[in-house]
């Protein structure tokens, strides 16, 4: 009797397809460098307390404050005139030439 015809040699099992290579997991994005704080900006330099501006018209024994109730303008032409400030407010001596103070404000 013929021999069997002998079993077809198995097709060889084709080699299971190699798993493709694994991308290489992106290395993580380096985490953006802390954008670095911001100094606190000094806090700004308090501005000194300006000194109280002397009166305009200060006296000539000294004090900076205008004795109340005594006019400016007299203690100025005082001043102006040469003649000694009167600590209550008196006006220009006698002696000063008032044209002279007049040209001296003008």
């Amino acid at each position: 009797s013929p021999s069997p015809s002998p079993s077809p040699s198995p097709s060889p099992s084709p080699s299971p397809s190699p798993s493709p290579s694994p991308s290489p997991s992106p290395s993580p994005s380096p985490s953006p460098s802390p954008s670095l704080s911001p100094s606190p900006s000094p806090s700004p330099s308090p501005s000194p307390s300006p000194s109280p501006s002397p009166s305009p018209f200060p006296l000539l024994d000294g004090s900076s404050s205008l004795p109340p109730g005594s006019n400016p303008v007299d203690v100025a032409s005082v001043v102006l005139s040469g003649g000694s400030a009167e600590v209550d407010g008196l006006p220009a001596p006698p002696e000063a030439e008032p044209s002279v103070v007049v040209d001296v404000i003008a």
